[in-house]
């Protein structure tokens, strides 16, 4: 099977330090995200269904505001109502939720110490790689910053997801869509890229700890 000479990651998700193997040694995880229903059709389905299911907790909400007599007759006619609204939702957003996670259609995105990936299916088939060294630094400032940037107006706090662009060359190269904790995810990009992929160090910094390494 053609997965099996695929590299075998170590997971350092787990580790009290992430990143601690040099790439020149082993090829290690450091985060992996599911791409949430936001990814699809341009976000629209998952927001038509944020909206419906705030709609459903909205009037049970309403409803328990009231005065207690009334709220209660209100709850007798809310509830029905939030649950079916929140139940057609759910039933728009399954099909969605499923392709994430199908034999063929599910994708991962998955930073190691060397490269930002993109993996299709159950087999972990990298469709697209960008190498850390790769990825674009901001320039200006005192401090580095790094090209992986949050998407306009594809923030949808309801799933805590959104779309980052990656730039290489200083043109977009990579966007991963619907981005579950994407802020997070960001942030590890940038720190995997700190540390073995930005090509100008620090000052006080003279020579890449790889470099070092690679001289032991």
């Amino acid at each position: 099977m053609a997965h099996e000479n695929r590299p075998v990651l170590r997971d350092m998700r787990s580790e009290a330090i992430l990143g601690v193997i040099q790439p020149q040694i082993a090829e290690a995880k450091l985060a992996e995200r599911w791409p949430s229903v936001t990814a699809y059709f341009g976000g629209a389905p998952a927001r038509l269904g944020a909206q419906m299911q705030l709609f459903a907790r909205g009037l049970i909400r309403a409803a328990l505001r009231l005065p207690t007599g009334l709220s209660i007759l209100a709850m007798l006619v809310a509830v029905p109502m939030a649950t079916l609204i929140a139940l057609a939702a759910w039933l728009m957003l399954g099909p969605l939720f499923f392709a994430r996670i199908m034999p063929i259609t599910a994708t991962r995105y998955v930073l190691t110490n060397k490269a930002l990936k993109v993996l299709k299916g159950w087999s972990g088939r990298v469709v697209q790689e960008l190498p850390l060294t790769g990825i674009d630094a901001v320039p200006g400032g005192d401090f580095p910053e790094v090209a992986v940037r949050v998407v306009e107006g594809s923030v949808q706090d309801f799933y805590q997801a959104a779309d980052l662009e990656v730039r290489s060359g200083g043109q977009v190269v990579m966007v991963l869509r619907g981005v579950k904790e994407y802020e997070q995810f960001r942030r590890a990009i940038y720190n995997a890229w700190l540390a073995w992929g930005r090509k100008e160090m620090p000052k006080e910094q003279v020579h890449p700890a790889s470099e070092a390494e690679a001289k032991k």
